[in-house]
């Protein structure tokens, strides 16, 4: 057997004689050995010293195997889409710019000038400005006279990534998902070595530029200087995708984001009397040579917890004189009192709360710091951040709690910038909170959330309605306008069956049920009429995951595939986009290089002066144009808003006695939420059980009429998901035509360099893909785009003029917007003669997947 010849003669080369029999026993071969991932080390090797010596070996060994097919690999991945290096294209050709976004595709049509450099020439590009890598950067000042280098190679720009589509289907036969599984592994393969060099490409210029910022403290102040500084601090900020977890207690939430990032003893879970109860945000160890699980938590201040200790008292006091007062608020304060006291906080009065005493092991809390723990292992560090993020009411035995002085707790897990670079998962209670500051913070996170994941258990995902009050409260705040661009039902324990089914039954009963719980999700979903209005609907914004964490560790029933868990990781992957960041990154670095060593010829002040006025005055035209745009919405905004006051003044009274003197509500028993209202500026927001929290809000009961007669328009103009809205569609189409003006002014090429990388960075999301232009096309001639194999797409214009003579920095002449891909397996782009009776004179096929 291949097994015997090179898995059992492997591991006994790496003294790993102990593991033949597992690996045996998981029918491990020589494909699946070279296959195996972390998630896989972690179930054949549960013990973390062995499981590290087994990786390194593994890698060492995988590297040196991959070194000859290198060059087959390298050209498969560059002929599928265009690398970051690109920063010339060759003149006649034609390239489809894919605007990359999860749910809806964007393709612009514009002409390709040169080929793409070698690795090697773009590092050069980098080091003119100041010489080689291992040079040092110039000690001149930014005015001083040095030789001027017209260098008109252009920064990358092109988005890597190719064409990603979702297209669900039926498989065919077992032989035909086979040979897609190896083509599959054949396409990762290739990605991951084109993504390895683009890692050490972004390693050198970050080198570079952390040179450059250090040269730059020894210069005086300028306003030249403190420009680069402003930009340089830019380039370096990153804005993380912020993605939202919500569920009620036991949805499994924790249990799922440890499966995902496998990492199974990350976050507290488990302990069916505990349940979390702080928001927690976890991301990578961005620190390369820190290989540490760490946790920063953040408290409240003194002075927060004394006024929440204040309001626990008066509402004491008021309880005991209102046998109509809710049980839920005092017994919610009781829970944080008993937790954080013990039995030193029965009958205790604020003062004696307050004493120190009781927070000496945090001294954090007094200093008003963040507390840090830097741990070796994830579960070294769920160990100690337990008693900071759990509510556990069945110990037997009184231990000191500290979540609820709790705001946040920062999580920073090693080696997971695969799915977590620039993505942050939050684990968010479900409604909010009544403190002030804990709810402020919350209100931030769910309003900059760029994905929402809404996890319930499959038992009862239709009919809980925790989850879907959950979605109608929250979806205000990252609906028009907000971050939002996709929201996820994600159904856990799907597993979850009886015990007495044998191991095929309990495989098709799973499956079945998770069909039909997806179709009931989303028939659900489109019931949702509150939710769905703030959003133009497309067709993956509204997703169901059914999932297993067990399953995925276990393989019982399922394998991995069918867990899901795999999809929920390729989300947060394609949400990660580490090419297009990379891309970004080089291409804005590349500008300021340009403008650097621009900067330093003093010699051409009259040629400036004339680019300048040139520059000017297509600023103006293109701002104008924008303004025109915003002009027209503005008037949109101002004509609802206006009717939407006048009914609101119409039916205030109205509107204010649903809030105030609601059916069913005794006035001794609504008095306190009455107070509140007065107190908190209209908003009251109960501190029973988040899962049955529900705030009211006067000040959103008043605006109502305003919100539903702006909603659709405000929709359209700024939508979350699909295509742009006017405003951006005219901000994407931006141009100053700078390659126009280096070709008159060769002699300022690095300062149009730098212009037209920043034109591009605020244009970014694009992905450039590469074809071929086997055809000849009249100057002043106008042609039409036909998209084929494509249900519902929308091309515009109809026809476009062709113009040879136009720069790279363009108005797209086609943008195709593609709706559904179901079915569809390659995308036909053909290309149209007007002039004669629409003949056929080119046509590029995209491959969707």
């Amino acid at each position: 057997m291949a097994f015997s010849d090179f898995v059992r003669d492997t591991l006994t080369e790496w003294n790993h004689s102990d593991l033949i029999q597992r690996f045996e026993d998981e029918e491990i071969d020589e494909e699946g050995f070279l296959s195996l991932e972390e998630t896989d080390l972690i179930n054949l090797i549960p013990k973390t010293g062995p499981r590290c010596r087994f990786r390194k070996k593994h890698n060492a060994f995988l590297k040196k195997r991959q070194q000859p097919n290198d060059d087959k690999n390298i050209q498969e991945a560059t002929s599928l889409s265009a690398s970051i290096k690109d920063s010339k294209s060759s003149s006649g050709n034609i390239t489809g710019e894919m605007i990359n976004q999860e749910f809806r595709q964007k393709a612009i049509i514009k002409p390709l000038r040169d080929q793409p450099p070698k690795r090697s020439e773009i590092i050069k590009s980098f080091d003119k400005p100041f010489g080689t890598l291992g040079g040092s950067v110039p000690t001149t000042d930014i005015s001083g006279v040095g030789e001027t280098v017209y260098d008109q190679s252009e920064p990358s720009t092109s988005k890597i990534l190719p064409l990603q589509v979702n297209i669900p289907g039926k498989r065919k036969s077992d032989e035909n998902h086979a040979n897609k599984q190896t083509k599959k592994r054949q396409r990762d393969a290739a990605s991951r070595i084109i993504e390895k060099l683009e890692i050490e490409t972004k390693t050198e210029v970050k080198k570079i530029m952390q040179r450059v910022e250090s040269r730059f403290d020894d210069l005086p102040s300028t306003k030249l200087m403190d420009f680069l500084r402003g930009k340089i601090q830019t380039l370096e900020k990153d804005k993380k995708v912020i993605v939202g977890v919500f569920g009620k207690t036991g949805a499994g939430k924790s249990f799922l984001i440890n499966t995902i990032l496998g990492e199974t003893k990350l976050l507290p879970s488990g302990n069916q009397g505990a349940c979390t109860s702080v928001m927690i945000q976890v991301e990578a160890n961005m620190t390369d040579s820190d290989s540490k699980y760490i946790a920063e938590i953040e408290f409240m201040t003194e002075e927060e917890w004394k006024e929440e200790l204040e309001s626990h008292f008066r509402d004491r006091s008021y309880k005991d004189g209102n046998e109509d007062q809710e049980m839920d608020d005092y017994d919610d304060d009781n829970e944080k009192i008993s937790s954080l006291y013990g039995k030193d906080g029965s009958g205790a009065t604020l003062e004696e709360l307050m004493d120190r005493k009781h927070f000496r092991e945090i001294p954090e809390f007094h200093l008003s710091v963040k507390k840090i723990f830097k741990c070796n292992t994830a579960e070294e560090l769920s160990e100690k951040i337990t008693c900071y993020t759990r509510s556990d009411t069945q110990s037997d035995t009184f231990k000191r709690q500290y979540w609820p002085l709790v705001k946040c707790i920062t999580i920073k897990v090693p080696n997971s910038k695969d799915l977590l670079e620039h993505v942050v998962l939050v684990d968010l209670p479900g409604n909010g909170d009544c403190n002030k500051s804990r709810d402020e913070m919350w209100i931030s996170f769910v309003g900059n959330c760029s994905a929402v994941w809404i996890v319930s258990d499959i038992a009862r995902a239709y009919s809980e309605k925790e989850s879907w009050e959950i979605l109608d409260s929250t979806v205000s705040l990252f609906g028009p306008g907000g971050e939002c661009r996709s929201i996820s039902f994600i159904c856990t324990k799907t597993d979850n069956i009886e015990e007495n089914h044998q191991k095929a039954d309990a495989r098709t009963c799973i499956l079945r049920r998770n069909e039909t719980t997806k179709k009931q999700v989303r028939d659900k979903f489109n019931k949702q009429k509150e939710v769905k209005k703030h959003f133009s609907g497309g067709k993956d914004f509204f997703q169901v995951f059914t999932v297993s964490s067990r399953e995925y560790q276990k393989k019982e029933h399922l394998q991995q595939e069918e867990t899901e868990i795999p999809k929920l990781q390729e989300f947060l992957r394609n949400l990660n986009d580490r090419r297009t960041k990379i891309s970004d990154y080089v291409s804005g670095a590349y500008g300021i290089l340009s403008l650097i060593q621009g900067a330093k010829s003093s010699d051409m002040t009259d040629i400036k002066e004339e680019v300048c006025q040139v520059l000017e005055q297509r600023l103006k035209d293109e701002i104008k144009s924008i303004g025109q745009t915003m002009d027209e919405a503005y008037e949109t905004f101002e004509r609802c808003l206006s009717e939407g006051v006048q009914q609101s003044e119409e039916s205030c009274e109205k509107l204010m006695n649903k809030v105030i003197a609601p059916k069913g509500k005794k006035g001794s028993g609504y008095h306190k939420v009455l107070k509140s209202l007065c107190k908190n500026g209209g908003v009251y927001k109960p501190k029973g059980k988040r899962e049955k929290r529900m705030e009211i809000n006067l000040n959103e009961s008043l605006a109502s009429c305003m919100r539903s007669l702006i909603n659709e328009q405000f929709k359209k103009h700024f939508p979350n998901e699909g295509k742009h809205g006017p405003i951006m569609e005219q901000i994407d189409i931006f141009t100053l035509d700078t390659n126009s003006l280096v070709e008159e002014h060769p002699e300022v090429s690095l300062h149009l360099t730098f212009l037209k990388t920043e034109v591009e960075r605020q244009q970014r999301g694009s992905t450039f893909i590469q074809t071929s232009s086997n055809c000849t096309l009249t100057p002043r001639g106008k042609y039409g785009l036909v998209c084929e194999l494509v249900a519902n797409s929308c091309i515009q214009p109809k026809s476009g003029q062709f113009d040879y003579d136009y720069s790279p920095n363009f108005h797209p002449t086609f943008q195709v917007f593609l709706d559904c891909m179901s079915g569809a397996e390659n995308i036909r782009l053909s290309l149209l003669d007007r002039g004669s009776n629409d003949q056929r004179v080119w046509e590029c096929l995209i491959p969707t997947g």
